[in-house]
Protein backbone atom coordinates (compact mmCIF):
# COMPACT_ATOMS: atom_id res chain seq x y z
CA UNK A 1 0.00 0.00 0.00
CA UNK A 2 1.43 3.75 -0.91
CA UNK A 3 0.34 7.07 -0.27
CA UNK A 4 1.11 7.71 3.24
CA UNK A 5 1.38 11.28 2.79
CA UNK A 6 -2.74 11.72 2.39
CA UNK A 7 -4.24 8.45 3.35
CA UNK A 8 -7.59 9.64 1.09
CA UNK A 9 -5.42 8.62 -1.58
CA UNK A 10 -3.76 4.67 -1.35
CA UNK A 11 -3.31 2.38 -4.27
CA UNK A 12 -1.85 -0.78 -3.78
CA UNK A 13 1.64 -1.71 -6.33
CA UNK A 14 3.81 -4.43 -6.72
CA UNK A 15 7.43 -3.44 -6.76
CA UNK A 16 8.61 0.26 -5.02
CA UNK A 17 11.93 0.81 -6.66
CA UNK A 18 14.45 3.43 -6.73
CA UNK A 19 14.35 3.92 -2.64
CA UNK A 20 10.82 4.57 -3.24
CA UNK A 21 10.87 7.18 -6.24
CA UNK A 22 9.49 4.54 -8.67
CA UNK A 23 6.67 2.29 -8.03
CA UNK A 24 5.84 -0.57 -10.42
CA UNK A 25 2.44 -2.12 -11.23
CA UNK A 26 2.30 -5.67 -12.87
CA UNK A 27 -1.40 -5.86 -14.82
CA UNK A 28 -1.88 -9.26 -16.77
CA UNK A 29 -5.15 -8.13 -17.70
CA UNK A 30 -6.51 -8.95 -21.49
CA UNK A 31 -7.87 -6.48 -24.19
CA UNK A 32 -11.16 -8.52 -24.21
CA UNK A 33 -11.53 -7.65 -20.33
CA UNK A 34 -10.44 -3.89 -21.06
CA UNK A 35 -13.60 -3.92 -23.16
CA UNK A 36 -15.64 -5.36 -21.23
CA UNK A 37 -14.77 -2.75 -18.64
CA UNK A 38 -15.61 -0.53 -20.70
CA UNK A 39 -18.91 -1.65 -22.13
CA UNK A 40 -19.75 -2.51 -18.45
CA UNK A 41 -19.14 1.26 -17.49
CA UNK A 42 -20.80 2.45 -20.72
CA UNK A 43 -17.64 4.26 -22.24
CA UNK A 44 -17.96 6.21 -24.80
CA UNK A 45 -14.67 6.24 -26.53
CA UNK A 46 -15.41 9.30 -28.48
CA UNK A 47 -16.10 11.88 -24.86
CA UNK A 48 -13.93 15.02 -25.23
CA UNK A 49 -11.31 15.83 -22.57
CA UNK A 50 -12.82 18.46 -20.93
CA UNK A 51 -15.75 16.07 -20.56
CA UNK A 52 -13.65 13.45 -18.77
CA UNK A 53 -11.90 15.85 -16.07
CA UNK A 54 -15.72 17.32 -15.36
CA UNK A 55 -16.49 13.20 -14.59
CA UNK A 56 -13.34 12.45 -13.07
CA UNK A 57 -14.99 11.01 -9.45
CA UNK A 58 -18.60 10.15 -10.64
CA UNK A 59 -19.74 6.47 -10.10
CA UNK A 60 -19.53 5.79 -13.95
CA UNK A 61 -16.01 6.30 -14.91
CA UNK A 62 -14.81 3.41 -17.01
CA UNK A 63 -13.57 0.56 -14.35
CA UNK A 64 -10.81 -1.70 -14.11
CA UNK A 65 -6.94 -0.79 -15.35
CA UNK A 66 -8.09 2.69 -16.41
CA UNK A 67 -9.57 3.27 -12.44
CA UNK A 68 -5.87 1.61 -11.37
CA UNK A 69 -4.04 3.63 -13.24
CA UNK A 70 -6.14 7.26 -11.79
CA UNK A 71 -6.20 5.77 -8.10
CA UNK A 72 -1.72 5.20 -8.45
CA UNK A 73 -1.76 9.00 -9.81
CA UNK A 74 -3.84 10.58 -7.28
CA UNK A 75 -1.62 8.24 -4.70
CA UNK A 76 1.79 9.34 -6.51
CA UNK A 77 0.57 13.14 -6.15
CA UNK A 78 -0.49 12.60 -1.96
CA UNK A 79 2.98 11.58 -2.03
CA UNK A 80 6.62 13.03 -2.00
CA UNK A 81 9.71 10.93 -1.43
CA UNK A 82 13.17 12.88 -1.18
CA UNK A 83 10.87 16.36 -2.21
CA UNK A 84 9.83 14.45 -5.94
CA UNK A 85 6.31 12.88 -6.51
CA UNK A 86 7.04 8.87 -7.06
CA UNK A 87 6.97 7.96 -11.01
CA UNK A 88 5.01 5.44 -12.35
CA UNK A 89 5.04 2.36 -14.28
CA UNK A 90 2.69 0.02 -15.73
CA UNK A 91 3.72 -3.51 -17.09
CA UNK A 92 0.87 -4.84 -19.46
CA UNK A 93 2.63 -8.45 -20.58
CA UNK A 94 -0.67 -9.61 -22.03
CA UNK A 95 -1.40 -6.05 -23.65
CA UNK A 96 0.36 -5.20 -27.65
CA UNK A 97 1.89 -1.46 -28.12
CA UNK A 98 -0.49 -1.46 -30.84
CA UNK A 99 -3.86 -2.76 -29.60
CA UNK A 100 -6.12 -4.95 -32.14
CA UNK A 101 -9.01 -3.22 -29.99
CA UNK A 102 -8.77 0.50 -30.86
CA UNK A 103 -11.06 1.08 -27.79
CA UNK A 104 -8.14 -0.69 -26.14
CA UNK A 105 -5.73 1.61 -27.42
CA UNK A 106 -7.90 4.95 -25.94
CA UNK A 107 -7.30 3.29 -22.40
CA UNK A 108 -3.57 3.23 -22.77
CA UNK A 109 -3.31 6.45 -24.10
CA UNK A 110 -5.39 8.48 -21.41
CA UNK A 111 -3.12 6.11 -18.98
CA UNK A 112 0.02 7.43 -20.85
CA UNK A 113 -1.68 10.98 -20.45
CA UNK A 114 -1.92 10.72 -16.89
CA UNK A 115 2.09 10.98 -17.43
CA UNK A 116 2.27 6.72 -16.50
CA UNK A 117 5.12 4.85 -18.25
CA UNK A 118 3.14 2.01 -19.89
CA UNK A 119 5.09 -1.38 -21.01
CA UNK A 120 3.29 -3.16 -23.08
CA UNK A 121 4.27 -6.99 -23.69
CA UNK A 122 7.31 -6.14 -26.38
CA UNK A 123 9.04 -4.89 -23.29
CA UNK A 124 8.75 -7.91 -21.68
CA UNK A 125 11.79 -10.80 -22.09
CA UNK A 126 10.60 -13.67 -23.84
CA UNK A 127 12.57 -15.73 -21.62
CA UNK A 128 12.98 -16.02 -17.63
CA UNK A 129 16.45 -14.35 -17.09
CA UNK A 130 18.97 -15.97 -14.98
CA UNK A 131 18.66 -15.36 -10.95
CA UNK A 132 22.58 -14.42 -10.72
CA UNK A 133 22.46 -11.31 -13.82
CA UNK A 134 18.94 -9.49 -12.34
CA UNK A 135 20.35 -9.37 -8.70
CA UNK A 136 23.96 -8.13 -9.85
CA UNK A 137 21.59 -5.66 -11.76
CA UNK A 138 19.69 -4.94 -9.28
CA UNK A 139 22.67 -4.14 -7.19
CA UNK A 140 24.39 -2.02 -9.31
CA UNK A 141 20.80 -0.07 -10.02
CA UNK A 142 20.59 1.10 -6.46
CA UNK A 143 23.36 3.50 -7.15
CA UNK A 144 22.71 4.58 -10.89
CA UNK A 145 21.14 8.03 -10.06
CA UNK A 146 24.37 8.83 -7.94
CA UNK A 147 26.50 11.86 -8.36
CA UNK A 148 29.94 12.23 -9.02
CA UNK A 149 31.59 13.38 -7.78
CA UNK A 150 29.84 12.19 -4.38
CA UNK A 151 29.75 14.21 -0.85
CA UNK A 152 30.37 12.38 2.52
CA UNK A 153 29.32 12.92 5.71
CA UNK A 154 31.35 12.88 9.33
CA UNK A 155 29.36 9.63 9.86
CA UNK A 156 30.32 7.94 6.47
CA UNK A 157 34.07 8.87 7.48
CA UNK A 158 33.56 7.30 10.71
CA UNK A 159 32.59 3.95 8.85
CA UNK A 160 35.21 3.87 7.02
CA UNK A 161 37.65 4.07 9.64
CA UNK A 162 35.81 2.03 12.47
CA UNK A 163 37.32 -0.88 13.24
CA UNK A 164 33.95 -2.17 13.65
CA UNK A 165 33.78 -1.72 9.73
CA UNK A 166 36.66 -4.22 8.86
CA UNK A 167 36.39 -7.33 10.64
CA UNK A 168 35.02 -9.18 14.11
CA UNK A 169 35.23 -6.91 17.17
CA UNK A 170 34.72 -9.27 20.44
CA UNK A 171 32.30 -7.57 22.68
CA UNK A 172 33.64 -5.82 25.93
CA UNK A 173 32.14 -5.42 29.18
CA UNK A 174 33.31 -1.88 28.34
CA UNK A 175 31.45 -1.23 24.94
CA UNK A 176 28.95 0.68 24.98
CA UNK A 177 24.71 -0.58 24.14
CA UNK A 178 25.60 1.32 21.01
CA UNK A 179 28.79 -0.62 20.14
CA UNK A 180 27.69 -3.69 21.07
CA UNK A 181 24.48 -3.47 18.60
CA UNK A 182 27.17 -2.11 15.49
CA UNK A 183 29.02 -5.42 16.33
CA UNK A 184 25.66 -7.41 16.19
CA UNK A 185 24.68 -6.02 12.79
CA UNK A 186 28.35 -6.06 11.31
CA UNK A 187 28.06 -9.75 11.96
CA UNK A 188 25.12 -10.33 9.87
CA UNK A 189 25.92 -7.71 7.07
CA UNK A 190 28.81 -6.29 6.22
CA UNK A 191 28.95 -2.54 5.63
CA UNK A 192 31.62 -1.42 3.47
CA UNK A 193 31.17 -4.66 1.07
CA UNK A 194 27.25 -4.77 0.61
CA UNK A 195 26.89 -0.81 0.95
CA UNK A 196 29.42 1.95 1.34
CA UNK A 197 31.96 0.63 -1.15
CA UNK A 198 29.54 -0.14 -4.21
CA UNK A 199 27.84 2.62 -3.72
CA UNK A 200 31.22 4.97 -3.81
CA UNK A 201 32.33 3.17 -6.83
CA UNK A 202 34.45 4.74 -8.86
CA UNK A 203 33.49 8.16 -8.10
CA UNK A 204 35.08 11.07 -6.80
CA UNK A 205 34.47 11.45 -3.20
CA UNK A 206 34.50 15.18 -1.33
CA UNK A 207 34.13 16.05 2.27
CA UNK A 208 33.64 19.85 3.42
CA UNK A 209 36.72 21.13 5.63
CA UNK A 210 34.59 21.23 8.55
CA UNK A 211 33.54 17.31 8.41
CA UNK A 212 37.34 16.03 8.04
CA UNK A 213 38.17 18.22 11.23
CA UNK A 214 35.53 16.73 13.12
CA UNK A 215 36.45 13.63 12.47
CA UNK A 216 40.13 14.14 13.24
CA UNK A 217 38.94 15.35 16.83
CA UNK A 218 37.43 12.85 17.39
CA UNK A 219 40.46 9.71 16.30
CA UNK A 220 42.75 12.02 18.35
CA UNK A 221 40.49 11.61 21.49
CA UNK A 222 39.36 7.74 21.25
CA UNK A 223 40.65 6.51 17.86
CA UNK A 224 42.79 3.17 18.29
CA UNK A 225 45.72 2.74 16.39
CA UNK A 226 44.34 1.23 12.96
CA UNK A 227 41.36 3.81 13.47
CA UNK A 228 43.83 6.45 13.02
CA UNK A 229 45.80 5.11 9.89
CA UNK A 230 42.96 4.55 8.21
CA UNK A 231 41.84 8.23 8.89
CA UNK A 232 45.17 9.32 7.68
CA UNK A 233 44.75 7.23 4.42
CA UNK A 234 41.71 8.43 3.46
CA UNK A 235 42.20 12.32 4.10
CA UNK A 236 45.72 12.73 3.18
CA UNK A 237 46.63 13.70 6.78
CA UNK A 238 49.98 12.52 7.54
CA UNK A 239 52.88 14.39 5.88
CA UNK A 240 54.86 11.59 4.88
CA UNK A 241 52.10 10.14 3.03
CA UNK A 242 51.91 12.95 0.79
CA UNK A 243 53.65 10.94 -2.23
CA UNK A 244 51.80 8.33 -2.01
CA UNK A 245 49.83 7.39 -4.95
CA UNK A 246 45.66 6.03 -4.85
CA UNK A 247 46.74 1.95 -5.15
CA UNK A 248 49.56 2.30 -2.71
CA UNK A 249 47.12 4.15 -0.03
CA UNK A 250 44.51 1.12 -1.11
CA UNK A 251 47.41 -1.23 -0.73
CA UNK A 252 48.34 -0.16 2.87
CA UNK A 253 44.19 -0.37 3.42
CA UNK A 254 43.80 -3.42 2.79
CA UNK A 255 46.27 -4.68 5.14
CA UNK A 256 44.00 -2.75 7.76
CA UNK A 257 40.71 -4.58 6.70
CA UNK A 258 39.86 -8.27 6.04
CA UNK A 259 37.52 -7.45 3.04
CA UNK A 260 38.62 -6.68 -0.18
CA UNK A 261 39.14 -3.08 -1.17
CA UNK A 262 38.00 -2.11 -4.61
CA UNK A 263 40.85 -1.23 -6.35
CA UNK A 264 38.34 1.76 -7.90
CA UNK A 265 37.75 2.79 -4.44
CA UNK A 266 39.02 6.74 -4.76
CA UNK A 267 41.05 8.06 -1.73
CA UNK A 268 42.03 10.21 -0.62
CA UNK A 269 38.98 12.37 -0.27
CA UNK A 270 39.06 15.65 -1.47
CA UNK A 271 38.02 17.91 1.23
CA UNK A 272 36.92 21.40 0.41
CA UNK A 273 36.63 24.26 1.75
CA UNK A 274 32.95 26.04 1.88
CA UNK A 275 31.87 29.13 3.15
CA UNK A 276 28.32 28.97 4.98
CA UNK A 277 26.57 32.22 3.83
CA UNK A 278 27.65 32.14 0.45
CA UNK A 279 26.02 28.49 0.06
CA UNK A 280 22.64 30.03 1.72
CA UNK A 281 22.76 33.06 -0.81
CA UNK A 282 23.05 30.91 -3.56
CA UNK A 283 20.12 28.44 -2.61
CA UNK A 284 16.57 28.79 -2.19
CA UNK A 285 14.83 30.97 0.77
CA UNK A 286 14.26 27.75 2.29
CA UNK A 287 18.15 26.72 3.08
CA UNK A 288 17.94 29.42 5.52
CA UNK A 289 15.23 28.15 7.40
CA UNK A 290 17.23 24.77 7.12
CA UNK A 291 21.05 26.27 8.41
CA UNK A 292 19.23 27.61 11.32
CA UNK A 293 18.65 24.40 12.74
CA UNK A 294 21.81 22.54 11.63
CA UNK A 295 25.24 22.58 13.97
CA UNK A 296 27.89 24.19 11.63
CA UNK A 297 29.29 21.03 10.30
CA UNK A 298 26.01 20.12 9.29
CA UNK A 299 25.04 23.23 7.62
CA UNK A 300 28.43 22.67 5.96
CA UNK A 301 28.20 19.29 4.83
CA UNK A 302 24.66 19.56 3.77
CA UNK A 303 24.35 23.50 2.44
CA UNK A 304 27.23 22.14 0.25
CA UNK A 305 25.81 19.21 -1.09
CA UNK A 306 22.56 20.75 -2.12
CA UNK A 307 23.96 23.52 -3.97
CA UNK A 308 26.50 21.50 -5.82
CA UNK A 309 23.40 19.23 -6.48
CA UNK A 310 25.71 16.32 -5.16
CA UNK A 311 24.50 13.06 -3.67
CA UNK A 312 25.36 13.33 0.32
CA UNK A 313 25.93 9.92 1.64
CA UNK A 314 25.04 9.89 5.53
CA UNK A 315 24.09 7.85 8.22
CA UNK A 316 23.16 10.92 10.52
CA UNK A 317 19.05 9.96 10.15
CA UNK A 318 18.00 12.48 12.44
CA UNK A 319 19.14 15.92 10.35
CA UNK A 320 18.45 14.36 6.84
CA UNK A 321 14.41 14.21 8.13
CA UNK A 322 14.40 16.86 9.82
CA UNK A 323 16.01 18.66 6.88
CA UNK A 324 13.32 17.27 4.35
CA UNK A 325 10.64 18.14 7.18
CA UNK A 326 11.79 21.62 7.24
CA UNK A 327 12.29 22.20 3.62
CA UNK A 328 7.97 20.71 2.78
CA UNK A 329 7.15 23.11 5.65
CA UNK A 330 8.58 26.02 3.57
CA UNK A 331 7.38 24.45 0.33
CA UNK A 332 4.38 26.48 0.06
CA UNK A 333 3.20 26.64 -3.83
CA UNK A 334 6.33 25.95 -5.08
CA UNK A 335 6.22 22.15 -6.82
CA UNK A 336 9.63 22.31 -8.13
CA UNK A 337 11.68 23.06 -4.44
CA UNK A 338 14.00 20.69 -3.59
CA UNK A 339 16.61 19.90 -0.69
CA UNK A 340 19.62 18.09 -0.70
CA UNK A 341 19.97 14.72 -2.45
CA UNK A 342 20.68 12.61 0.61
CA UNK A 343 21.24 8.93 0.47
CA UNK A 344 21.03 7.36 4.14
CA UNK A 345 22.86 3.93 5.07
CA UNK A 346 21.00 1.14 6.32
CA UNK A 347 23.76 1.22 9.40
CA UNK A 348 26.26 3.58 10.86
CA UNK A 349 29.27 3.12 12.88
CA UNK A 350 31.33 4.50 15.71
CA UNK A 351 35.07 3.95 16.63
CA UNK A 352 35.74 1.25 18.84
CA UNK A 353 37.87 3.41 20.59
CA UNK A 354 40.25 3.13 23.41
CA UNK A 355 38.78 1.64 27.11
CA UNK A 356 39.71 4.36 28.89
CA UNK A 357 38.12 6.66 26.67
CA UNK A 358 34.84 5.08 26.56
CA UNK A 359 34.66 4.18 30.50
CA UNK A 360 34.92 8.05 30.84
CA UNK A 361 32.23 8.32 28.74
CA UNK A 362 33.23 10.15 25.67
CA UNK A 363 30.26 10.53 23.18
CA UNK A 364 31.93 11.80 20.10
CA UNK A 365 30.81 10.11 16.98
CA UNK A 366 28.35 7.71 19.42
CA UNK A 367 26.40 6.88 16.50
CA UNK A 368 24.15 8.08 13.24
CA UNK A 369 21.77 10.14 15.28
CA UNK A 370 23.88 12.28 16.83
CA UNK A 371 22.80 15.56 15.39
CA UNK A 372 26.34 17.11 16.63
CA UNK A 373 28.37 14.98 14.16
Amino acid sequence: MVGRANRQHSAVVDIIAQDGLEWIKVSYITEKRILWDLAKSGYAGDESSEEEEGRSDVDDEPEGLLKQAEALKKASRATRIRYRHPAIRLVLPRIKAQPDIKEVGAVLQRIRDLGIIVETMESVPATVPDVTSVLSQMVSGRFDNFTDPINVDCTILLAFASDLSHGRVESEDWHNQAIGRQIDMESQDQLLPSSLWPACGSRELVCTHEAAIRMQEIVAIIGTKSERRRTELILNLSAKDTNMTREERITEFQSLTVYTVPSNWQIPINVINVSIPELVSNLPPAAEIVAKQLTLINQSVFLYGWHKGLTTVSSNRSVAHKIENLVEAARGGDEELRGPNVWLTAMSRSLVGKEKQRRGFVKLGEGSDDGDI
